[in-house]
C-alpha cells in the first residue's frame, strides 16, 4: 500500500483520530440515511506503516511496485533461521552456540558443544571386531587425550580380548555405573596381558566398576596379567567400588619397573571399599608404593599358587623404594589360602587400623617387615594349617607394634603355633599390648625374641600356656598385665632377666606348674601374681616354681576355696635362693611347722629344739620362729646352720627351770640378698 493513493494525497500524516469511545463499525441504514462506518486516513496510514515496518524488520526493503514482498521477507528469514539452526545446533560433532549455566553461585555461561566434549560414555565411540576391545580402546584413549575429561559406561557388562593400556590421563573421571570388563574365555595369561595397565595416570577417580579375569574359562600363570595394574609414574588416584574378579594372576598390582626411581613409584593411591576375590596368586600385590591407602576393602578367597594372600605388600628389592607409609584401614583379608596380609623386606612400612583377617590357610599378617604398626585386628577361625604365629614375625622382621587384637576360635592346637610368634632374630623392637583371647586352643604369645608385653586377656580352655618366652634372644622381656580366666597354664619362661608381673589367674586347671620359669631363666623377677581357684586347688598344682635362682618374687596371694594353696603348694624354688629377695608370698613358702614335747628348760641354759632340714634355707637367711603355747619368759632364736639346715632354741634367762608345755614350734625363713 505503499504510496498508491496518488490523488489527493499529503506530505503529511492525517490528523489522530478521536479516541474510540468503545463502539464499533456498522452498516448504514439509508432510511435514516445513516451512513456506512468506512476506514479514515489514519487507519489507512497505520496500516501501510505497520506493513513497511515488518518488512523493514524482516530484512527486506518496503518497494510500492511489488506485491509479494511481505511474503517474500517471510520466508527469507525462515531461511536464515533455518541454515543458523543447522549450523550452530545440528553438526555432526555437537551444538556450539547453546549455553549452558550451571544453577550455583558464580556460574558461568557455557557453550554446548564444549560442555558435551568434556563427558562420554563408551558407547559414544566406533566398536570393531567380535567383541568390545576396540571401543574400550578408543573411549580410554579419548580420556587420556585431554585433562578433565569424563567417561561412563552406558552398558552392564563388556567382553575384552586385549588389555586396555590406560597412559596419561589427567584430572579425569571414568564411572563404570557398575559395569563388568570381562576377559574372552581362552586368552593367554602372558606378559603385557593386563586387563586394566594404567602408567603416567594423575588425578583421577575410577568408580563403580567391576574387572573380571575369567579364570575358570583360562589358563592361570604367574605372568604380568594381572586385572588391574597401577604402575610407573602414576600418582593421587582414587578407586571407589572398583572390583577385582578372577584374575589369572594377580588382582590388583601396584609397582614400577624402576623401583629405585622415587619420581616413578605409584604415589598417593587410594581405594576406598575396593575389593578382590578368587585370584590365582594375591588379590592385591602392593610392590612399591608412596603413601599406599586402602579404606574398607574386601580381599577374599585368593588360591592357585603362592603367596595366595589377600594383600602382599613385598618389594623385589631390599634396597629399593620399598612401600613408605601404607595403610589399610578397615581392610577385610578372609579365606586366602595363604596369609591375610603380608609384609616382606626392611623397606616396607606397614600400618593396619581396625582390620579383619579371618580364616586364612597360612595365618593373619606374617613377613619380615622394616616396620609394622597394628591398632586393631580382629582375629578368627584358624586351625592347625598355620604356618606358625597367626600373626608371624619372622626373622629379620624390624619394628613391630601389635595392639588392640580379639581372637576367637583360633585352635591350632599348639603352643609352637600361637597367635603371635616373634622369631628369634627378629630384630624390634617388639611390642604387644591389649590382646584377648577367647575360645582357642593355643597361646597368646610365643616370643623367641625380645618383647615388652602389657596387656593379655585369655578367656576359656587353651592349648597348654597363655604365654611363653623362650630362648636366649628374649633375654630382657617383660611381660605384665595377664588376666586368665578358664584356661590351663599361665606361662612358661627359658630366657634370662625376664620380668613377669601383675598376673591374675582364676579357675586355671593345669594339674602342674602354672608359672614355670624354667632353668635358663636366671634372675628373673616375679612381682604381683593372683591365683583363685574357687572350687579347691587341683591335686598336684603348683603356683609357680623357678628351676633357677630368681632375683625378686614379691607379692604373690594363692587362694582356693575348699581345698587351699599351702607353702608347698604355692611355689618352689627348684634352683635356691641364693641371691634372691622374696617379700610378700601368701602362703609363705619357706615354713615349718613342728610339733614340740613337753620338756624343762633349765635355767641359765639354751636348749635346742629343733636342728634339721629345711627347704631353700641358705647361709645368711634370717629365720623366725614361734610357739604355740605360753613361754614364760622364755625367748626363741633361730638360724641357719648350713645350707637346707635350721636350727632353733629356747633361752631360758632366768635363775631357775621353766617348764616348756607341748605344742608346735614354726619357723620362717626370711629370704635376703
Amino acid at each position: 500500500m505503499d504510496r498508491y493513493w496518488k490523488l489527493n494525497a499529503a506530505t503529511t500524516p492525517p490528523a489522530v483520530p478521536d479516541s474510540n469511545a468503545g463502539g464499533y463499525p456498522q452498516d448504514g441504514v439509508p432510511s435514516s440515511d445513516i451512513k456506512d462506518t468506512v476506514p479514515g486516513a489514519w487507519w489507512y496510514h497505520s496500516v501501510t506503516e505497520e506493513i513497511r515496518g515488518a518488512i523493514a524488520k524482516l530484512g527486506g526493503v518496503p518497494d510500492w511496485t511489488k506485491t509479494d514482498q511481505l511474503a517474500t521477507a517471510i520466508s527469507n528469514s525462515i531461511q536464515s533461521a533455518t541454515s543458523r539452526i543447522t549450523s550452530d545446533l545440528a553438526e555432526p560433532d555437537g551444538a556450539s552456540l547453546i549455553g549452558f549455566e550451571q544453577n550455583v553461585p558464580n556460574a558461568q555461561q557455557r557453550a554446548m558443544l564444549e560442555k558435551a566434549r568434556e563427558q562420554k560414555t563408551v558407547e559414544d565411540f566406533e566398536a570393531g571386531g567380535l567383541d568390545d576391545t576396540v571401543q574400550l580402546r578408543n573411549a580410554i584413549a579419548w580420556l587420556c587425550a585431554d585433562s578433565g575429561r569424563a567417561l561412563s559406561c552406558a552398558r552392564t557388562s563388556y567382553v575384552v580380548s586385549g588389555s586396555l593400556a590406560m597412559n596419561g590421563a589427567k584430572d579425569f573421571v571414568w564411572d563404570g555405573r557398575g559395569a563388568t570388563i570381562a576377559m574372552a574365555g581362552g586368552v593367554p595369561a602372558a606378559a603385557d596381558s593386563q586387563m586394566l595397565f594404567m602408567t603416567s595416570c594423575t588425578s583421577g577417580l575410577i568408580c563403580n566398576l567391576t574387572i573380571d579375569g575369567n579364570r575358570g574359562s583360562r589358563t592361570p600363570a604367574e605372568a604380568p596379567a594381572h586385572n588391574i595394574e597401577v604402575f610407573n609414574g602414576c600418582a593421587s588416584l582414587m578407586f571407589v567400588r572398583v572390583q577385582s574378579v578372577q584374575a589369572v594372576c594377580d588382582g590388583w598390582y601396584v609397582g614400577t619397573s624402576t623401583p629405585y626411581d622415587q619420581t616413578s613409584v605409584p604415589t598417593d593411591i587410594k581405594l576406598v571399599h575396593c575389593g578382590a576375590k578368587k585370584a590365582y596368586r594375591n588379590n592385591m600385590s602392593v610392590i612399591n608404593s608412596i603413601r599406599f591407602r586402602d579404606y574398607f576393602g574386601v580381599y577374599t578367597n585368593a588360591t592357585g599358587t603362592l603367596p595366595m594372600a589377600g594383600i602382599d605388600f613385598e618389594p623385589n628389592h631390599d634396597d629399593d623404594c620399598g612401600n613408605a607409609d601404607a595403610l589399610c584401614v578397615g581392610t577385610t583379608c578372609n579365606d586366602n589360602a595363604g596369609t591375610g596380609f603380608q609384609a616382606t623386606k626392611p623397606n616396607t612400612f606397614l600400618r593396619l587400623r581396625d582390620v579383619t583377617a579371618e580364616g586364612n590357610g597360612l595365618g593373619a599378617v606374617g613377613g619380615a617387615w622394616g616396620r609394622l604398626r597394628i591398632d586393631g585386628i580382629t582375629l578368627d577361625r584358624y586351625t592347625s594349617s598355620v604356618t606358625r604365629g597367626i600373626i608371624d614375625c619372622s626373622s629379620g622382621s624390624g619394628e613391630t607394634s601389635i595392639r588392640k587384637l580379639r581372637a576367637r576360635n583360633c585352635n591350632t592346637g599348639s603352643d609352637a603355633k600361637p597367635v603371635i610368634f616373634t622369631h628369634s632374630t627378629a630384630t624390634g623392637p617388639i611390642s604387644i599390648d591389649d590382646i584377648e583371647l577367647v575360645s582357642s586352643q593355643t597361646a597368646a604369645i610365643n616370643a623367641t625374641s625380645r618383647v615388652t608385653v602389657t596387656g593379655v586377656r585369655a578367656d576359656g580352655d587353651n592349648a597348654q600356656y597363655v604365654f611363653l618366652v623362650q630362648g636366649p634372644s628374649a633375654a630382657g622381656s617383660s611381660v605384665r598385665g595377664v588376666s586368665a580366666s578358664g584356661t590351663k597354664a599361665i606361662g612358661y619362661i627359658s630366657s634370662p632377666d625376664v620380668v613377669v608381673g601383675d598376673v591374675v589367674a582364676n579357675a586355671p586347671s593345669a594339674s602342674g606348674v602354672l608359672l614355670m620359669f624354667d632353668t635358663a631363666a636366671t634372675s628373673a623377677i616375679l612381682d604381683g601374681y593372683r591365683i583363685r581357684q574357687p572350687a579347691g586347688v587341683p591335686a598336684g598344682q603348683l603356683a609357680f616354681r623357678f628351676n633357677s635362682a630368681p632375683r625378686h618374687v614379691g607379692s604373690v596371694i594363692g587362694l582356693g576355696h575348699g581345698t587351699d594353696f599351702t607353702s608347698s603348694t604355692i611355689g618352689a624354688f627348684q634352683g635356691g635362693t641364693v641371691g634372691t629377695n622374696i617379700g610378700d608370698i601368701t602362703p609363705y613358702p619357706f615354713t615349718k611347722v613342728m610339733p614340740i614335747n613337753a620338756q624343762s628348760i633349765p635355767a641359765n641354759t639354751s636348749t635346742l629344739l629343733f636342728n634339721g632340714p629345711f627347704s631353700g634355707a641358705n647361709p645368711g637367711d634370717a629365720v623366725s620362729a614361734s610357739f604355740s603355747q605360753s613361754m614364760s619368759g622364755l625367748m626363741l632364736y633361730a638360724f641357719v646352720e648350713s645350707t637346707g639346715i635350721v636350727k632353733t632354741y629356747a633361752l631360758n634367762p632366768l635363775g631357775s627351770a621353766v617348764p616348756l608345755s607341748a605344742g608346735n614350734l614354726s619357723m620362717r625363713v626370711l629370704k635376703k640378698i
